[in-house]
């Protein structure tokens, strides 16, 4: 949709469009409901095209729109279809294809973020299927005399109506189907719909040709799988680690503390394999990421760079396979063969304290050879500054559960110990975090003084194959991100769960200790 002109007025901004004169989808099929008719079935295809050529130039451009419904898209002259309302769209860094947000219409949100696994540009195309199964059946998806339980409805796909194919054929009732799967992953993607017969023949050569640069766009984003990670560090081995220096290996020992780290059992000297490429270069450039296609069809090479203001990192390529049918998990993340080097993976999305309760969940499982024993799993301060050579629990700003000795560690301590993890186990960390304290206009210090206490309420526990263990952290950062390091070649982590979620619940910790973050 053309836009005219901007302007503030006090504190709003106001776009003015461009006029439609014959008013959105959601006026032309109730106006069909009101006549007794349906809308033809040539015209619900070029719909249908348009608004795919449409989100092609849109998601090509790195934008999820994110609130798709018949309103918001309109009817210029000759029934040209315009696509309006852009203000709860999202741009997505270019290392990042999913993004994590409270947006939308809940009508029509879709079921991965009512359970609070992100938007994606499917998270679109579930937008315009539901809107052409609106417009094709003349009723809104679904019931809205149930309000409190739409949420319910579209998870479980409890449509009011369905498509008529008497009508409009079994061509698009698939179709439109397809588009509204429940599984994000099995959603068509534009590119896809744009090889559709049905669509296909409804794009002239010369709508081909201007969409070709956003379809090259789309082709670079599909081969990049990644969706939930947010950073990589590594730590090449071509020089000590850190924390295995002998004279910090006696500074540790003095304090009985951290004596059992693995870190401190990693070798000082290289790795290196036979026909192992060359140690990557340094860089201090911004972030950037590429990718390119590995022997298998479902995972990909990540190439990550990263820069700090004071620190150089290295260059980190890890295997990602997207998961899909047949596989527990939505994504596995590997250290390639032939390379020995610590990563560090941190993950989409930032967690943050809302207006409600909130439920966090990373759920994963390491998988290795069984010496391969370099498991550790935490949150950190979002706020952070990531060097390199990172891992949860190294400072103050995050917080580590090493598999190999149970123990908890923060800013290099490891005083608290907890059950040991091996490969192959399922570890779960839950964090449970109060609604945000309103500290604005209080009358009263005693209240001010319990929303401070509601605050310290955030909490962090850790299980290992369903067994709530005996020690959780107490007063969390507000902004955090999940976090998991791996270490040996061909070693991996699989993402089982990794969720945000409003929830109220908060798990019995009776006879737990409780230690301050």
């Amino acid at each position: 949709m053309h836009v005219e002109e901007g302007f503030r007025t006090n504190d709003l901004y106001c776009i003015v469009s461009e006029f439609c004169p014959n008013g959105s989808l959601a006026d032309l099929w109730k106006k069909h409901y009101k006549n007794k008719t349906y809308i033809p079935k040539e015209l619900a295809w070029q719909i249908l095209t348009q608004i795919i050529q449409a989100f092609t130039v849109i998601h090509g451009q790195k934008f999820v729109h994110l609130d798709m419904k018949p309103e918001n898209i309109f009817l210029g002259e000759g029934d040209q279809i315009k696509i309006g309302d852009f203000g709860q769209s999202k741009e997505l860094r270019p290392e990042v294809t999913r993004t994590f947000a409270e947006t939308g219409t809940l009508l029509y949100l879709c079921p991965e973020c009512l359970e609070g696994r992100g938007l994606s540009p499917r998270s679109d195309i579930y937008g315009i299927g539901i809107c052409m199964h609106e417009i094709l059946t003349k009723s809104l998806p679904f019931d809205t005399k149930e309000k409190l339980n739409i949420g319910d409805l579209i998870r479980r796909q409890k449509l009011q109506n369905k498509i008529d194919t008497n009508i409009y054929g079994e061509e698009m009732h698939n179709l439109v189907k397809s588009m509204i799967n429940l599984n994000d992953r099995k959603r068509p993607t534009l590119i896809e719909l744009l090889d559709h017969p049905e669509i296909k023949k409804r794009i002239s050569q010369e709508s081909f040709n201007e969409l070709k640069l956003s379809i090259q766009n789309l082709m670079q984003m599909q081969e990049n799988k990644n969706i939930i990670v947010a950073d990589v560090i590594s730590l090449e081995p071509i020089a000590p680690f850190p924390l295995a220096q002998p004279q910090f290996i006696q500074q540790v020992q003095q304090k009985q503390l951290l004596i059992q780290s693995p870190v401190a059992l990693l070798p000082q000297t290289p790795l290196q394999r036979e026909n192992s490429p060359p140690p990557y270069k340094q860089s201090s450039s911004s972030s950037s990421s590429s990718s390119s296609s590995s022997s298998s069809s479902s995972s990909s090479t990540i190439t990550t760079q990263m820069s700090s203001q004071s620190h150089s990192h290295i260059t980190a390529p890890y295997l990602f396979d997207s998961g899909g049918e047949g596989k527990l998990y939505i994504a596995m993340l590997q250290v390639p063969e032939q390379r020995n080097q610590k990563m560090t993976f941190t993950f989409n999305p930032i967690v943050d304290l809302k207006e409600y309760s909130q439920h966090a969940q990373l759920s994963v499982m390491f998988k290795g050879k069984p010496k391969e024993s370099y498991r550790i799993i935490g949150i950190v301060d979002a706020a952070s500054e990531l060097t390199n050579g990172f891992f949860p629990g190294v400072d103050e700003k995050s917080i580590g559960y090493n598999g190999l000795n149970g123990r908890i560690y923060k800013d290099y301590l490891g005083e608290n110990k907890i059950d040991t993890f091996d490969n192959n186990d399922t570890v779960t960390l839950d964090a449970y975090i109060p609604a945000k304290p309103n500290l604005d206009n209080k009358e009263k210090e005693e209240q001010r003084e319990q929303d401070e206490e509601q605050q310290n309420k955030s909490i962090l526990t850790f299980s290992v194959n369903g067994k709530l263990q005996d020690i959780y952290v107490v007063n969390i950062p507000p902004v955090f991100r999940f976090s998991v390091t791996r270490f040996f070649a061909g070693s991996s982590v699989e993402i089982l769960e990794l969720s945000v979620k409003r929830s109220d619940e908060v798990p019995d910790l009776s006879g737990k200790q409780g230690i301050n973050w």
